[in-house]
């Protein structure tokens, strides 16, 4: 992600650069593959009298769990718009208007993921059988009606696209024993296709081998291409990485899933500074070396946030203990 924003603002024909391809033609899908993924539990806490395990979610619990996703996503959504507006010497109330009527205008992903979750929260709490089948449905639904009817208000149309890549690592992880062999056994066919599908990826085109102009076609490349390096990424890592050390693994990934928020916040106000100390370099080594002093500076800044318990609440969504050392 990082790396993606570093070329997109050091090239300005980055659309044409083929490592931005690469990285964007799928690592968003991912990260709401891997949201949904950590969102289904495989213990869930919620048990019917017989003692057989019941997804429902009782009311009061319910609304538990959408007001502490609304704390840690949605209050930073709107911090984190706000500073960058003062920032900028531009903040106005009617930008909040603005930011709820068009979410890509801040960070849109933390949005789309509180009303993907709340969805499936809210399903959870009403439908006591078949849970799977109504999340499919309203995904079915929801896809299907934004892409008809073209709605982009309240970020509707970004919701209905990544709720799939949601939809998809719940699946998966509800149904891990019987999919892993099958992700495990294509996993070079997956890689491959990835690759391949990816060079012709195009952020706001066609691909670049059809001459027709069609937004289903467009819309069902791009989540074919984001299938292959989900499923190419997530089976490698089951394969190389979680097998042998998966607690060790586990616990890199669980702070990694903490700093997230922060670092692709942060990381927009040094960017620009940084690209400018290397101005001049020849470009890839530009490119490295900006690299890794935005994610430095990026990791550094969300380590003095999380000392303090009110900005680690209000810009990273984390309660922390204040006792924590640096």
């Amino acid at each position: 992600m990082v790396l993606g924003h570093v070329i997109q603002f050091s090239d300005n024909s980055f659309d044409n650069n083929i490592l931005f391809r690469y990285i964007y033609s799928f690592h968003m899908p991912l990260f709401m593959f891997t949201s949904g993924f950590a969102s289904c539990k495989q213990k869930n806490p919620y048990f019917i009298v017989n003692k057989t395990i019941s997804y429902h979610i009782p009311l009061k619990d319910g609304l538990f769990q959408i007001k502490k996703r609304l704390l840690q996503l949605l209050l930073p959504f709107f911090a984190w718009f706000i500073i960058g507006e003062f920032v900028h010497w531009r903040f106005e109330p009617i930008q909040l208007y603005r930011l709820v009527m068009n979410p890509e205008v801040g960070l849109w992903f933390l949005w789309c993921l509180f009303f993907i979750s709340t969805m499936f929260t809210m399903i959870h709490m009403l439908v006591r059988k078949n849970h799977l089948l109504f999340m499919i449905l309203a995904a079915i639904i929801l896809f299907g009606m934004t892409g008809i009817f073209d709605i982009k208000i309240f970020g509707l149309k970004l919701i209905a696209y990544y709720n799939m890549f949601y939809l998809m690592g719940y699946f998966i992880r509800s149904n891990l024993t019987c999919i892993t062999p099958i992700l495990m056994k294509y996993v070079w066919l997956f890689l491959l296709l990835f690759i391949v599908l990816a060079y012709f990826w195009r952020r706001q085109e066609m691909p670049s081998f059809m001459d027709v102009d069609s937004y289903l076609i467009r819309t069902l490349y791009k989540i074919v291409v984001a299938c292959m390096g989900i499923f190419a990424t997530f089976a490698l890592s089951l394969k190389y990485v979680m097998q042998d050390n998966s607690a060790k693994y586990m616990r890199i990934l669980l702070h990694l899933g903490t700093i997230t928020l922060g670092v692709y916040a942060c990381h927009f106000l040094v960017i620009s500074p940084v690209l400018l100390i290397f101005s001049g370099l020849w470009y890839p080594l530009k490119l490295v070396l900006a690299f890794i002093l935005v994610t430095t500076l990026s990791y550094t800044i969300v380590r003095i946030l999380s000392l303090n318990r009110y900005t680690a609440f209000i810009l990273l969504g984390i309660a922390v203990n204040t006792k924590n050392k640096f």
